[in-house]
């Protein structure tokens, strides 16, 4: 499967997407701000990015356009509850989908699984991984975050 990197500074929403995603089998990486998902996104093979637009540090649209502008196949789905129009400037900025919080499990599984099809292609999980489902998350994420066991 993908593996794909969360962008979210709200806690309850990287847990509420951490059991969708990992329970589809992707392997899943975990950044709170814009600047961690850079440094996270220059590190690993990232197939996709699904971020927040409004974040402290370096919000979502911020992170779209520098990521587009540095890696332009980039696949980049933009979240947010905050209306059409952050939306529109994400797809503007180069997202490949957006979509509207709260965020139904069959629809960002959909999404996702469009944009990878449109993509360049994945290869398989790593053999010490068989299933594709490891968590990374960067340190300060970690701290008090309850979607981290």
């Amino acid at each position: 499967m993908a593996r794909i990197l969360i962008v979210e500074d709200e806690s309850m929403e990287r847990l509420i997407l951490r059991i969708i995603l990992a329970g589809a089998g992707h392997e899943l990486y975990f950044a709170e701000n814009g600047e961690q998902a850079l440094e996270i996104y220059v590190k690993e093979s990232i197939h996709v990015v699904i971020t927040d637009l409004l974040m402290p540090h370096v919000g979502g649209v911020e992170l779209i356009s520098v990521l587009k502008r540095l890696f332009p196949d980039a696949v980049v789905i933009a979240i947010s509850g905050k209306g059409r129009e952050e939306l529109s400037r994400a797809q503007f900025a180069g997202a490949a989908a957006t979509l509207a919080k709260p965020v139904e499990p069959v629809e960002i599984l959909e999404v996702i699984e469009k944009v990878i099809a449109q993509g360049p292609e994945i290869e398989p999980a790593a053999e010490d991984d068989p299933l594709g489902i490891t968590e990374h998350q960067s340190k300060s994420s970690l701290d008090g975050d309850p979607s981290v066991k």
